[in-house]
């Protein structure tokens, strides 16, 4: 588990004769670091920064340098929504203010709505078919930046009255967060999974060709990535299958089990919310068949346990003392 998400007790690491030193330090620097930070779960980590064991005195500052191409920040309150934003950090660095960039909101003629910076306008066909468009900024100074790039575009705004951002009862703007999930994504999640059966099994089980293609997917981004790694609707835990939204844990879970068709799957959950399922091999009855899999671990990053997550078949008549004991509570 990368240590953004946490630090933990007694961690599951590989040995040094297990691990390639070049790429590891190559997938911490072109795709931990871009996935980590660009990503909706680095905004519930920042978010619950609090009940870390451990508190990082920067962690407003590497919050607020997600990167914009990967993660974008938009207002949600009403009469603002679809503003642009940015984060920056307060001066004690203990939390970030939230920034309007100078902006305006055109509403065009089939009723949908986008925001556009200044360095968007330079192409006079953004605003064709626009009905209107409203200004955002933070100060006069914004407002006549705007002026200035709408001007060549033939447009000479008459600004009408100017309406404030007035603050609500919690003093707490509401904001969407919109990040992008693409192959530095998987990659990510497929290197979790992978070194969670390379430490189950060690490093001579999973360098066997039947790996080749999950290895080279991680390492290189070989490959079509949507092929290796997709996203499931349902949850990883089956007690939250039939819940809704509603979540028992904001833990890291990471699984390995098998498909109907004997294929090696993993499952990672960064903080329980995205469900990953990644495609380790297409057939491998050896390690199916070898009674370690299905298995799976919960990352309580709040706590630094690494808890064990049961997996049994409804139908097995040999249950676990727990289940045993919580169903015959609920005959009751």
């Amino acid at each position: 588990m990368p240590e953004a998400f946490g630090k933990f007790r007694d961690n599951l690491v590989l040995s040094n004769g297990e691990v390639c030193r070049d790429c590891n330090q190559v997938l911490g620097d072109e795709v931990e670091t871009a996935a980590v930070r660009g990503s909706v779960e680095a905004a519930h980590r920042f978010q619950n920064r609090k009940r870390l064991p451990t508190k990082k005195p920067n962690a407003a500052e590497s919050f607020a340098k997600a990167p914009r191409n990967r993660v974008t920040f938009e207002m949600d309150e009403p009469g603002w929504d679809s503003a642009k934003l940015y984060l920056e950090p307060i001066e004690d660095g203990t939390d970030v203010s939230i920034r309007i960039r100078p902006q305006i909101i055109v509403q065009f003629d089939d009723g949908h709505r986008r925001a556009f910076c200044l360095e968007e306008l330079a192409d006079p066909h953004v605003l064709k078919r626009a009905s209107r468009y409203r200004a955002c900024a933070e100060s006069e100074e914004g407002l006549k930046a705007i002026a200035a790039a709408l001007e060549p575009l033939g447009v000479q705004p008459a600004w009408q009255d100017v309406k404030k951002l007035e603050p609500n009862e919690s003093g707490i703007a509401k904001i969407s967060v919109c990040a992008t999930y693409d192959d530095i994504s998987r990659r990510l999640v497929a290197k979790i999974a992978f070194n969670f059966l390379a430490h189950l099994l060690r490093a001579p089980f999973v360098l066997k060709e039947e790996f080749d293609a999950i290895r080279l997917f991680i390492r290189y981004g070989q490959g079509v990535g949507s092929e290796f790694v997709s996203v499931e609707d349902r949850p990883v835990l089956g007690e939250e299958q039939n819940s809704g939204r509603w979540r028992m844990t904001d833990a890291h879970l990471v699984t390995l089990d098998r498909s109907p068709t004997n294929a090696l799957l993993g499952h990672v959950s960064i903080f329980n919310m995205i469900h990953n399922k990644i495609l380790l091999c297409r057939t491998d009855p050896e390690i199916i068949d070898s009674g370690l899999i299905p298995t799976g671990r919960l990352f309580c990053w709040d706590t630094s346990e690494i808890l064990p997550l049961l997996a049994w078949d409804d139908r097995n008549l040999v249950q676990p003392p727990e289940v045993l004991a919580q169903r015959s509570r609920r005959r009751r």
